[in-house]
């Protein structure tokens, strides 16, 4: 009973994180940023967030990256994409190849 209350408030505490980022993340950022992710769901069966920040370029950024975790579960609201059991190693130098979640595309003509 302890492992799963100790999950629930892990489940909440990275929920309040995520919610407190998207507060004071830019709204211009985050609208444009669930447009990449839009362009990157009709073209590609699965993306992960290394895909977003490639598409976003070195020239659109926000004061804090972890944003991009509350835009894409707005992505998965929207039904642009769902989220997968699969991870990969992140390619990104900052990330440490640290694991990043694949998303799959809901909305690529022909996807399931």
């Amino acid at each position: 009973m302890s492992d799963l209350l100790d999950l629930m408030a892990a489940i909440e505490a990275r929920d309040e994180a995520i919610s407190r980022v998207a507060a004071h993340a830019d709204g211009d950022w985050i609208d444009h940023t669930l447009h990449v992710i839009w362009c990157l769901a009709i073209a590609q069966d699965t993306l992960t967030t290394d895909d977003v920040w490639d598409a976003l370029g070195t020239d659109d950024t926000t004061h804090e990256p972890r944003a991009l975790g509350a835009v894409m579960k707005k992505a998965a609201t929207a039904g642009y994409i769902t989220a997968t059991d699969t991870y990969r190693p992140s390619a990104r130098p900052a990330c440490h190849a640290r694991p990043v979640r694949v998303w799959a595309s809901l909305i690529r003509p022909g996807a399931a």
